[in-house]
């Protein structure tokens, strides 16, 4: 294993970088390839009658800060989302 010593301390001296959601400021772009599928879940996944509050809360907190938008129609790319319980109790998602 190798171990990496630095003589400044990263988070310090890049502090604003690590504050906040890391929100892009302008529209970003992906490029893909013209032979590019779309990918679906057509399945949902179920989440833990315990986790479901606290699943609903988080959505509704990214709904509020602009990281994830409501959508009224199905939309070709979806994935699935994963759900950790956080050592805080709190989730991750």
């Amino acid at each position: 294993m190798v171990k990496c010593e630095f003589k400044f301390d990263t988070f310090e001296l890049f502090k604003e970088l690590f504050q906040g959601l890391g929100k892009m400021l302008e529209v970003f772009r992906i490029n893909l390839k013209d032979s590019t599928r779309p990918f679906k879940i057509w399945a949902t996944r179920s989440i833990l009658l315990g986790l479901r509050s606290k699943v609903k809360d988080e959505l509704k907190d990214m709904l509020k800060l602009g990281v994830i938008k409501s959508v009224e129609i199905p939309a070709d790319w979806c994935f699935s989302v994963t759900i950790v319980l956080k050592a805080n109790g709190g989730i991750r998602m």
